[in-house]
């Protein structure tokens, strides 16, 4: 059991490092001590290294590079968030972050200067979503096979997931007006005599 916990952790921590990796750049984009101290060669190979995962061509990874070099001068990026209170709202809106960079460019009104800096920020930003959903799921079967693992078949365990991943939909199902749904199909008229 032990050992499973601490491989588990360890696969989670090189996927983490493995994200941090790819994504680099985008983690320090408004970070200006940090894109100072970049080359443009640094720069433009953490932008192939983005567009690559993404699943950009690499034209498309050397506009990226053109986007992200000239957002990086931008100056005070950070007061004007600050200025329109665009992270007031947010808990975890830490001015240096690509969340920051996300919801700059959209309250400075620059999507359109830059379109593809602006796909890369958003697919970084939903990629840990998508992986937590999917273990959530994996976490959710795995629970429900080993406490019914020898008498469920394929279709009931499929509902079963279904309705363990999806209990905040579940609880929120009137279950009376099911029942008189239910009934009023399946309501039989018998002749007694």
């Amino acid at each position: 059991m032990i050992d499973k916990f601490i491989s588990s952790t360890e696969e989670r921590f090189q996927a983490l490092k493995t994200f941090h990796f790819n994504f680099e750049l985008l983690f320090h984009v408004m970070d200006e001590n940090y894109m100072s101290q970049l080359l443009e060669n640094d720069i433009q190979a953490l932008c192939l290294k983005v567009a690559k995962v993404v699943g950009f061509e690499e034209t498309v990874g050397l506009e990226l590079f053109e986007e992200a070099k000239s957002f990086s001068t931008f100056p005070n990026k950070a007061d004007f968030l600050r200025k329109h209170n665009a992270c007031d709202t947010l808990v975890s809106c830490n001015l240096t972050s690509a969340l920051a960079a996300l919801i700059y460019l959209v309250e400075a009104k620059v999507v359109e200067c830059y379109p593809t800096f602006y796909v890369a920020l958003r697919a970084f930003l939903t990629i840990p979503v998508t992986v937590a959903s999917a273990e959530r799921s994996f976490s959710k079967l795995k629970l429900i096979k080993t406490f019914l693992r020898s008498t469920m078949s394929q279709s009931k365990l499929s509902s079963l997931a279904v309705i363990s991943i999806e209990r905040d939909i579940g609880r929120a199902i009137s279950y009376d007006d099911l029942i008189a749904d239910f009934a009023q199909k399946k309501a039989r008229l018998f002749s007694v005599c």
